[in-house]
């Protein structure tokens, strides 16, 4: 629906009004005002919103064109249609020309009419309105802006401009109007602008340029210039926009001179890493310094103990240096390295007169700024660095943190240069780290390579020593087969045991790390480690005081301590001891922990030492590496160690090993102190297998797997239902008809994983309980979201007896919550 347009008629002829209210379309939009004086008619539009006015002209109180200025002042935004009683094409142009939108003739007026002109005069004062309003916030935006901007005619005479011109090295604006290119440039920067001007006025695009403007002495302003082509079919001038790009070009310039600089810096640090002759490294520094344009001279001035000259190097400097070297030679410092060796850092030479007053080259450096630094390395003073630029360019506070790293490096350099067996030290644990780092680099490659092998090994395993158990469970202990179905599965056992520990030793073993307390999981231990290493070796135990909790899934404390207590069984020929101590720690406090690589912090140690034949240096080296045995063939896997080496590092924590020929051996492993206020959880309580009769459905993509675990469930008394797809299961979980309590599912399938299958399959039956099983890795479990405590896990392979009890404990744990 469309807005009434209010309407104001000024007649001060009753009849005239109520015509013109008669000859309004009976369906007009129009709300009708009337007014007979024009001062009547001023009050009404201050409390009335009129949209039109029709206003006759010879009023009571006023008459002619002056009703209408008189209006106009007091209400100039209403539009206004002129009413005269004859038609006078002067006094319509007098009215069109004081303000008037339109005029009608009285007698000479049709509903159409009207209705036209005075909707036409209202839309015409507000395009009026809009225009006026969009030009003064164009002029706004010009007038603030801080760059030139202006309009040329064609003759290039500038007929605009705003008021950013003075400090942009322009003369006043008032100025420049009516002036031509060439009255307002210097003659070199006119013949540029006028280049340009006829191009823009020849090609009709805009050009962009970049020019010098004289403005100050000394000073050059950089401007860019865009000149775009006004608008319309027909050129009607040029306008253009200077950009004030001083201070940019200043900052590029002061860029490029550092950007010089830290060239010779990157070429010194280069010097400094291949040089070892103090003499040769100051004079190529020297040059360095020179030759990439950073400076104009450059001076090194070595000192003895007595802080006397002993030699020295310069570049730059040329016939200059003459005077200065017969002073060097006499055992007499330069002035402004006097003043510097009581500085900390650079020293500028801003006081001449008295720094530089007795310095024989002191008329010839004046141009320059001078910076001086002592080197300075491990409390003793090499010598002293001097260096000379032109003054133009300044010396901030960036370039002299440049000047002071650099000069800290040749310090450095000379430092390590004088202390030869400082550098060798430092050479030879670079190379240590460099092998420990590509050890480390070959250890991952393996463990990647068991991460890949884990899944297809723990699904064939599933099946051999489900058969097998099954199998076995069939026959008495007298069968003639008994005993070849008890060592397959104890080479089945072997084999994912030794999976195992290729998954701990990448770090990708699944856990469930937990606040453990290490004195008691060790005190547990003791009667179990005894029965491994046997009578003739003696254990004992030094618990720490106080002891630390860590963060670590109590199993594979387990397996650490197993595989320490075999190997020193093994290294221990007749009697022995091995000893077993913790102890608080920190990285300040133990040399242990005193490398680059291990983070600051608090840590528990765990020390595992014994009495056996210990082992050399070669030995040392390939400890940790997968499948490395000093024992003979069928003695070991070679795993142990390197099975220790992934638990601790999956569990941030650091090991050392400490041994030589005839003395033992001792293991030392750092664990990160548990800073968390959780309680201590190292109790694990296994839940007994036990039959059931409830339904389970069993999805699994593996025939022969999926075949397994539903004969295994069936002997345990379940109800079993089969899926090898995920789709198979979604289909049976909407089809049948009776309960369903457990989901056995793999969590990685073909076209949905376990996790998306579970969420869709409790949305059917939201009492189903989810027990999850997987050959993966911990990685891959952990991206879909599954190791979480509130998923129930079961790694492949499984034992009949710990898929049973596992399958019973979900479904105990529905029985409590229910």
């Amino acid at each position: 629906m469309n807005k009434m347009i209010s309407l104001l008629v000024i007649e001060d002829n009753p009849a005239d009004t109520d015509l013109i209210r008669d000859t309004l379309p009976p369906d007009a939009d129009f709300t009708f005002h009337g007014a007979d004086r024009l001062s009547r008619a001023i009050d009404l539009v201050k409390t009335e919103d009129i949209d039109v006015v029709l206003l006759d002209l010879g009023l009571p109180d006023s008459s002619g064109i002056d009703t209408l200025k008189r209006f106009r002042v007091a209400a100039p935004d209403i539009p206004v249609v002129v009413l005269t009683g004859n038609d006078d094409p002067e006094l319509a142009l007098k009215a069109l020309g004081s303000g008037a939108e339109d005029y009608l003739v009285k007698g000479a007026i049709d509903p159409h009419l009207l209705s036209r002109t005075l909707r036409y005069a209202r839309e015409r004062k507000r395009f009026e309105q809009s225009l006026r309003e969009s030009e003064q916030r164009f002029r706004s935006l010009v007038a603030c802006s801080v760059n030139h901007i202006f309009l040329l005619d064609l003759d290039g005479r500038f007929v605009e401009s705003n008021g950013a011109t003075e400090h942009m090295g322009f003369p006043a604006k008032d100025q420049i109007i009516g002036k031509s290119i060439e009255d307002v440039y210097a003659p070199e920067v006119a013949r540029i602008y006028r280049q340009y001007f006829e191009k823009v006025a020849l090609n009709r695009k805009p050009v962009r340029f970049e020019h010098h403007l004289d403005r100050k002495i000394d000073e050059r302003v950089h401007i860019d210039t865009l000149y775009p082509v006004l608008v319309g079919e027909q050129l009607r001038g040029i306008g253009g926009i200077c950009h004030d790009i001083t201070e940019r070009k200043k900052a590029e310039d002061r860029v490029a001179h550092l950007n010089q600089i830290l060239r010779a810096i990157r070429d010194i640090n280069q010097l400094i890493v291949r040089e070892k002759d103090a003499q040769n490294l100051i004079h190529e520094t020297s040059r360095l310094l020179v030759v990439h344009r950073g400076y104009n001279a450059a001076m090194i001035v070595l000192t003895g103990d007595d802080d006397l000259p002993v030699s020295y190097a310069e570049a730059g400097m040329g016939e200059a240096f003459g005077p200065l070297e017969e002073n060097l030679k006499k055992g007499i410092l330069p002035s402004c390295c006097d003043k510097a060796k009581f500085q900390d850092v650079a020293f500028f030479v801003n006081d001449r007169v008295a720094v530089c007053a007795r310095c024989p080259i002191a008329d010839g450096c004046a141009v320059n700024d001078v910076l001086c630094v002592r080197l300075k390395s491990d409390d003793r003073t090499y010598g002293y660095l001097a260096v000379a630029m032109d003054r133009a360019k300044g010396i901030d506070a960036e370039e002299k943190s440049l000047f002071e790293g650099m000069a800290d490096d040749v310090a450095h350099a000379l430092h390590h240069i004088y202390r030869e067996k400082i550098m060798l030290s430092e050479r030879a644990e670079k190379e240590k780290m460099k092998a420990a780092f590509h050890q480390a680099q070959k250890m991952e490659a393996v463990g990647r390579l068991a991460g890949g092998m884990a899944h297809d090994f723990n699904n064939m395993l599933s099946i051999i020593l489900g058969c097998a158990e099954m199998a076995i469970s069939e026959i008495s202990p007298e069968h003639p087969i008994h005993y070849e179905l008890s060592e397959i599965i104890n080479a089945g056992q072997r084999s994912a045991g030794l999976i195992r520990q290729l998954l701990a030793f990448s770090r990708k073993q699944i856990v469930s790390p937990r606040k453990v307390d290490l004195n008691r999981i060790i005190a547990d231990q003791l009667k179990m480690l005894g029965r491994l290493v046997g009578e003739d070796i003696r254990m004992e135990f030094l618990p720490g005081h106080e002891l630390w909790s860590i963060h670590i899934d109590p199993s594979q404390l387990d397996q650490i301590m197993v595989n320490l207590a075999a190997n020193s069984r093994d290294a221990i020929s007749g009697t022995g001891k091995i000893s077993v101590a913790t102890a608080n720690t920190s990285r300040d406090k133990d040399p242990g922990l005193q490398q680059p690589y291990v983070l600051p912090g608090e840590y528990v140690m765990l020390a595992f030492s014994d009495t056996g034949g210990g082992m050399d240096e070669k030995t040392l080296e390939h400890i940790f590496e997968p499948f490395f045995s000093t024992k003979a063939v069928g003695k070991g896997t070679g795993m142990g160690l390197a099975t220790i080496y992934g638990i601790v590092k999956q569990n941030k924590g650091y090991v050392q090993v400490y041994s030589t020929p005839g003395s033992g051996a001792t293991v030392k492993i750092y664990f990160p102190k548990d800073e968390s206020t959780d309680p201590v959880d190292d109790v694990i309580t296994p839940a007994e297998s036990m039959p059931g009769t409830e339904t389970i459905l069993i999805v699994e993509d593996q025939p022969q797997l999926l075949k397994l675990a539903r004969v295994i469930l069936e002997r345990y008394g379940y109800y079993v239902l089969t899926a090898q797809t995920p789709a198979d299961a979604l289909k049976i979980s909407e089809t049948y008809q009776g309960d369903i309590h457990l989901l056995l599912t793999d969590v990685i399938m073909p076209d949905m994983n376990g996790k998306d299958l579970h969420l869709k399959i409790t949305g059917m039956r939201p009492g189903i309980r989810t027990l999850f099983m997987s050959g993966h890795t911990e990685d891959a479990i952990v991206e879909r979201g599954i190791l979480h405590e509130e998923f129930a896990f079961i790694q492949k392979p499984f034992s009949i007896k710990l898929l049973a009890r596992k399958v019973r404990e979900v479904l105990e744990q529905k029985q409590e919550k229910s």
